[in-house]
């Protein structure tokens, strides 16, 4: 590794109250909305892995990884037996190369590493490329701006406290939105996306459940309202087939050929009857699904 800019700040980064602080309450957070037993973590810009060494404890296992190899040299010398540290940048070289990152992950926990991504929308593809194909819900507790607010909405559902506000504010200084202009339309049509986009305006977490960028808006000072509605979303998607997320994100990308396209379910089956017929039954149920969901 070659010297990082981020080196100078490792001798001083556990004592130093700020990031003490904010390891802390991403902690405590994590424990109000998962269960973290048993689950594999990335610990992505880990630093001197603050949040791993809270973690640690009560995960199976964690792959943290930094680019300051000063950072990850801190976090070695904390010797947490389940940790398995990396310093290097995340690419798709390392996850091919690297044994760590072969597996897939439950759960990947970033901080303000995300603020700092040379090319964003790449390293999100990476990111969930190494994530269990499972659903993904967001959880906003602090205002989310800008590219905070589009990961949140990437994922397939988002919970907010009612006291936070969302907005996408790079109109005000000139700044093209590209990102946002993928995900926001595909969530609340062309129309409304463009006002928000246009206006720069800032909205309430309960004006964003209204407009359908949030599923729920939650109270934050009833802890207990925020947890019901954590298991109550966990419990319902916990109860459909395992496949089933997988079947509908594979059918929002599905082509249908176009003389299929204006036809019914049963003509689109028999497309895929006819261009898969040696396929195994479960893998067959699996992608029939898949033409189900897109019809």
């Amino acid at each position: 590794m070659t010297d990082n800019e981020w080196d100078e700040y490792a001798g001083g980064w556990d004592t130093n109250r700020s990031t003490t602080v904010y390891a802390n309450c991403a902690f405590a957070e994590l424990l109000k909305i998962t269960e973290l037993a048993a689950l594999s973590v990335f610990d992505f810009g880990c630093g001197t892995g603050l949040l791993s060494e809270r973690m640690s404890p009560e995960i199976s296992h964690i792959v943290a990884l930094d680019s300051s190899a000063k950072m990850i040299e801190r976090l070695k010398q904390k010797a947490l037996p389940n940790v398995f540290p990396i310093a290097e940048f995340l690419t798709g070289d390392l996850i091919r190369r690297n044994s760590l990152m072969h597996q897939k992950f439950d759960l990947i926990t970033a901080s303000s590493v995300c603020a700092f991504l040379p090319d964003y929308k790449a390293d999100l593809s990476l990111l969930r490329s190494i994530l269990k194909p499972k659903p993904t819900i967001a959880a906003i507790a602090a205002p989310a701006r800008a590219a905070g607010m589009t990961l949140a909405i990437s994922c397939d559902m988002v919970i907010a406290a009612d006291d936070v506000d969302l907005s996408y504010p790079e109109v005000a200084v000139g700044v093209i939105p590209a990102m946002h202009f993928v995900h926001l339309p595909r969530q609340i049509g062309r129309h409304k996306a463009f006002e928000l986009l246009f206006t720069g305006d800032t909205i309430t977490a309960p004006e964003a459940e209204r407009r359908g960028l949030v599923n729920y808006a939650v109270t934050r000072a009833s802890p207990r309202q925020s947890a019901r509605v954590w298991r109550q979303v966990r419990r319902h998607v916990a109860r459909g087939h395992p496949i089933g997320p997988r079947c509908v994100h594979a059918g929002q990308r599905f082509r249908i050929p176009p003389r299929y396209r204006k036809h019914s379910g049963y003509h689109l089956q028999h497309h895929f009857d006819r261009r898969f017929p040696r396929r195994p039954q479960r893998l067959q149920r699996e992608a029939s699904a898949k033409l189900v969901i897109c019809v």
